[in-house]
């Protein structure tokens, strides 16, 4: 598969990217600084250069009643969402969804609520990575 391939399908579904050469490392070394700038609860996802989006998009999860209908309004394919939530989970600790039930939606745990909450009250310019499809819909 060619680069040109590997890079239309990762554009397609959502997947970010890190440019190449020197000039990509800036923002992996730099996710300390941006992390400082960010709630509390949240600090700990910062882990690279795509935490910011990953918090994002999570926070953007309640509001929905299943995964996979959260991703398709966010443009992105369900599993870089699931995956994306996943790393979150690993990276803050206590689970961020509580396991849907039959005939009840997937909910955030209280948990969750509370970093999404925090991520939801984050001012408007707190985003400073590539816009995704989610991004661009809402400017």
């Amino acid at each position: 598969m060619s680069v040109a391939n590997t890079t239309g399908w990762a554009h397609r579904h959502g997947v970010p990217l890190r440019s190449r050469g020197g000039g990509s490392h800036h923002s992996a070394l730099h996710v300390a600084d941006s992390a400082a700038c960010h709630p509390e609860i949240s600090r700990r996802a910062f882990t690279g250069p795509h935490a910011e989006q990953r918090l994002r998009r999570f926070a953007r999860c309640p509001a929905h009643p299943t995964r996979t209908e959260a991703a398709h309004n966010l443009g992105i394919h369900p599993s870089v969402l699931i995956n994306q939530i996943r790393i979150l989970e690993q990276n803050l600790g206590p689970p961020l969804l509580k396991r849907a039930e039959r005939g009840r939606a997937r909910q955030a745990t209280e948990f969750g609520q509370q970093v999404a909450d925090a991520v939801e009250e984050m001012p408007g310019d707190w985003w400073t990575g590539r816009q995704g499809p989610e991004d661009r819909r809402s400017s």
